[in-house]
């Protein structure tokens, strides 16, 4: 008997000076695993703007030129927008392409009459003789907004933008969302969209009694998100109607 117990001792002295030395082990692997660095994906920010100066915006002539009330004309950089009919001498120019008057329409009520913030890139005057800028509205480059929301191409023409990375990013959100000029090409389905007027102060549905009145050169197609953002309410006959938990 006292062989016996003589061995199981012994065993379990071993078995006891053997553990520590396994714990030990094991967490050596642990921290080595854990120090290790690990590849993870960089944050998506947007770059911190600088506007150089400041101005009020005194009338929108397209979804990418504006005047201000110094009489300087903006072009924005980075974008196109479709065509719209322009009124010269007159006289009615130009063409009316798909979009294009919502992307007017939509900057009206985004910037008229308000104080924007301009930055500037190495190229400062483009054709024409207009000043080419980053438009800031608050803390948010507006360019980008009309990429995001589809109103908008990216477009360097030829120069190299140092915001040029990012309005492409904005572009691609548009594509994949089906926003605007891509609707219904792109991965997710196309948002829905509401019928607003430049100097309404509502948004409605498309077959509301009140949309079929807003004039032709009027109209802005809107999704309910940037309808809120341009302060726009929902129609109480249609928007709300449709919507029983609006309150």
């Amino acid at each position: 008997m006292s062989i016996i117990f003589a061995k199981r001792k012994l065993l379990w002295n071993s078995g006891a000076r053997a553990a520590p030395v396994f714990l030990g082990a094991l967490l050596s692997v642990f921290l080595l695993i854990s120090c290790k660095p690990q590849a993870t994906e960089p944050e998506a920010g947007e770059p911190k703007f600088s506007p150089e100066v400041s101005a009020r915006v005194n009338y929108v002539i397209d979804g990418d030129t504006i005047i201000l009330d110094s009489g300087e004309k903006i072009r924005f950089l980075g974008i196109d927008t479709p065509e719209i009919k322009k009124s010269h001498a007159g006289k009615s120019q130009g063409r009316e392409e798909p979009w294009g008057r919502d992307a007017a329409n939509y900057l009206t009520v985004l910037l008229q009459g308000k104080e924007v913030g301009l930055e500037f890139d190495s190229v400062r005057k483009g054709a024409y003789g207009r000043t080419l800028a980053y438009v800031i509205l608050g803390d948010e480059l507006v360019n980008g907004l009309l990429l995001k929301e589809g109103y908008a191409r990216f477009k360097t023409y030829d120069n190299v933008l140092k915001y040029g990375d990012f309005l492409k990013e904005q572009e691609g959100l548009a594509r994949i969302r089906g926003k605007g000029l891509w609707e219904g090409k792109g991965r997710l389905k196309t948002p829905r969209y509401f019928l607003a007027s430049k100097s309404g102060n509502y948004y409605h549905l498309p077959d509301c009694e009140y949309a079929r009145k807003i004039r032709k050169e009027n109209r802005l197609r809107v999704t309910e998100e940037e309808a809120r953002r341009l302060g726009l309410q929902p129609c109480n006959y249609c928007v709300k109607a449709s919507s029983p938990n609006e309150p």
